[in-house]
């Protein structure tokens, strides 16, 4: 259960951080930035680069850049409008290195380039996407480069689970098969990719071998292929250059399309004087080990797009030729996916890996009849009626202010509490202890746009307590007066450690920051971000505890409860008595949400006023009520069966015996530090589902009618 506790923690502080960390996560090419000889750029997972118009990054020693898959590296052009360059590297690094893993580029001119000429120890791209690179260039271009023939000096290229899609532009690599580089090319999957003109000599992976070719420079595991086109000819894998015989040979484990697999290949079998490929498997791309799920091809009439897939593609959007979204129902027949439309002209579908895919548009004859409709011409009648005007103009302005839906919402939330009050945090503003905090709730909605809700809230708040599943730092020390009129600070601060257990009834007033038609008639199928500020009364109960530690093996640490202690002399000053274990609260809360059809998705920032000064059992009355002895007398007895100690004796007084009495600590001082009462922070994550009235509520006044004359 404290695993448990700590990953929900965690997990907690990872998304408070969020916004400190987001301005960090942005790194911006602008012009042409240089990497120099002998250093190393690197970018860790979840950054985001972004290359300005024409921007290109230089690469002439190093370049590591790690994501991961839950938080790729992204790069990008700011505009594509006016995409930037893209990475180049360039010159002679011996001991220089290009790592990509787990990165996602789309926009750029040309993403990667290796100029004439370059040498570097390795190049590692995996697990890549390399999408909308639209130029007409190369979208990776590596030119032939400094061949350096000693034992151990090969150049090391590996090229693993990349994923080209919606580029208008190849990969091109020279000097293939050569000493001095070893290509390594395993799971390459291009997929509606175009290239200029219509020549199929050239495929979208096209391989420029060279004149003198040796066993084991060029490897070549799986390669698949997906609707690639040069004008109207479907291209795959091309090679060129050689010696000119056409002699050489060169193994692919597997080449993988649809239809006609061997066409996809343009090799010694289309020009004989050109080397040939040896491929172990040519099958369907349902053979294909890296990806399962494709588009093959589609069919497209009025209010209906079928497109024939293979494995269980996702599709997110489908937009217009202006980036429209076009409403749509999916269903799978087969090996048929079926989208329904109503109304709009669909261009796009794009999948859930980002993939885009061309809808073939309508002819004219496959366009519907036009839709003639009746329209009202009783503004511009003569004999217009003032009453009708107004009618008009009050049912387009009023109705999104005066129409709602009544709603149910019932919700579960589940979060951390920071306490506020006499005792500070070491390093206050950042808290010393955060607690979990979990609640239910019930809202309904009965106004456009207010709502009530009522909620039950378990939690606890802390300070410097060790059991806490987020313990950052101790508390700030405390200032006592002595009997002679000086002052001392105590030496250990924990020892004023404190947890309080926290039960909470609350009744809020929810009211929405944005507009009627927003809050209420959103479509269900279409998410929507609402926001709102939240104002709560409530009734509070708390039992603060103090952890000791014993002398028990098996559970060293007990809480004790503080309020039998009577740390203020309660339990034997004539007329005083135990505070209580009820207060009241005021709230103020902050509420963002997304909602989508019947389901909410919500975060909460609440801080919370309480109508107690003893939620860290730290009052305004004097310590041990002024005299120590007394106080000690009056203790309830509780011995521990383990170490026969007094608990309640050792959670507080072995403190005054210790410390405070040798210092001649004034016991006439008082415990609160100021006068206000206790409260603390609450920040919450939540789900809830809705249950809302189909009726519209129609609370419209009716504009009265003015006479003609």
């Amino acid at each position: 259960m404290n695993k448990l506790r700590k990953y929900i923690f965690v997990f907690l502080v990872q998304c408070l951080c969020i916004a400190a960390s987001f301005s960090q996560e942005t790194m911006r090419i602008n012009g042409t930035q240089i990497v120099k000889k002998g250093e190393t750029l690197t970018i860790d997972a979840g950054r985001i680069v972004e290359f300005e118009a024409g921007a290109t990054l230089i690469v002439e020693g190093s370049i590591v850049v790690r994501g991961t898959t839950d938080q790729p590296v992204i790069m990008k052009s700011m505009d594509l409008q006016n995409p930037g360059n893209g990475i180049m590297v360039k010159g002679i690094d011996e001991n220089g290195s290009v790592v990509m893993d787990n990165v996602r580029i789309s926009g750029l001119i040309q993403p990667l380039r290796f100029d004439p000429f370059w040498y570097r120890k390795s190049v590692d791209l995996k697990s890549m996407v390399i999408s909308s690179a639209n130029s007409g260039e190369p979208v990776i271009y590596v030119a032939g480069p400094l061949l350096d023939l000693r034992d151990g000096m090969d150049i090391r290229f590996s090229m693993n689970s990349l994923k080209f899609y919606n580029n208008s532009g190849s990969v091109l690599l020279e000097k293939v098969g050569s000493d001095g580089i070893v290509y390594d090319l395993d799971k390459l999957l291009f997929s509606d990719n175009t290239l200029p003109g219509s020549d199929a000599t050239m495929g979208v992976l096209h391989l420029d071998i060279a004149r003198s070719v040796s066993v084991g420079q060029f490897k070549v595991g799986e390669l698949a292929f997906n609707r690639n086109f040069s004008g109207d000819k479907s291209v795959g894998v091309s090679m060129s250059s050689g010696n000119g015989t056409g002699a050489e040979k060169f193994e692919v484990q597997g080449v993988f399309g649809n239809d006609n697999v061997s066409d996809l290949i343009y090799d010694r079998r289309a020009n004989v004087r050109i080397p040939s490929l040896e491929v172990k498997n040519m099958a369907g791309l349902d053979k294909y080990s890296d990806e399962k799920n494709f588009i093959v091809s589609s069919n497209h009439m009025f209010g209906k797009v079928q497109m024939k897939v293979i494995g269980n593609p996702t599709v997110v959007k489908l937009e217009d030729s202006l980036g429209k979204p076009v409403y749509n129902n999916a269903l799978r027949k087969g090996d048929t996916l079926e989208l329904n439309y109503l109304e709009g002209n669909p261009t796009v579908v794009t999948l859930s890996n980002g993939e885009k895919f061309m809808v073939p548009k309508l002819t004219v004859s496959q366009l519907p009849s036009p839709i003639y409709r009746n329209i009202d011409t009783t503004l511009t009648s003569i004999g217009m009626s003032l009453d009708s005007l107004f009618r008009k103009l009050k049912d387009s302005i009023e109705t999104p202010y005066t129409k709602w839906k009544n709603s149910w919402e019932y919700g579960i939330w589940t979060g951390g509490a920071i306490f506020k009050g006499d005792i500070r945090a070491k390093f206050d503003p950042f808290p010393s202890t955060i607690e979990l905090s979990n609640s239910i709730y019930a809202q309904y909605k009965p106004f456009r746009k207010t709502a009530f809700r009522l909620t039950f809230n378990s939690a606890r708040v802390s300070m410097h307590s060790i059991l806490a599943p987020g313990l950052f730092t101790g508390m700030a020390p405390m200032q006592f007066k002595d009997s002679l009129g000086g002052g001392f600070t105590p030496t250990n601060m924990w020892r004023f450690n404190f947890t309080t257990v926290l039960k909470e009834l609350n009744f809020e007033t929810i009211i929405y920051l944005n507009s009627s038609k927003k809050v209420n008639f959103t479509p269900e199928h279409k998410g929507v971000w609402l926001s709102a500020i939240g104002l709560g009364l409530g009734a509070l109960k708390y039992d603060p505890y103090r952890m000791a530690v014993t002398d028990d093996p098996i559970n060293p640490y007990k809480l004790i409860a503080l309020r039998p202690l009577g740390t203020e002399g309660q339990n034997f000053l004539p007329g005083k008595k135990q505070y209580g274990q009820f207060a009241a609260n005021f709230s103020m809360a902050y509420n963002l949400e997304f909602k989508k059809g019947r389901w909410v998705f919500k975060g909460e920032l609440r801080r919370v006023f309480s109508s107690t000064d003893y939620l860290d059992d730290m009052g305004s009355g004097k310590w041990y009520g002024g005299d120590y002895e007394a106080w000690k007398s009056s203790l309830p007895t509780q011995v521990d069966p383990i170490d026969a100690k007094n608990d309640m004796l050792a959670s507080i007084g072995t403190y005054y015996e210790t410390e405070y009495k040798v210092k001649n600590m004034d016991l006439g001082t008082p415990r609160s530090k100021d006068f206000f009462p206790d409260g603390y922070f609450q920040m919450h994550m939540g789900i809830a589902y809705r249950l809302f009235d189909s009726k519209v509520v129609d609370k419209a006044r009716f504009i009265k009618p003015l006479p003609l004359w």
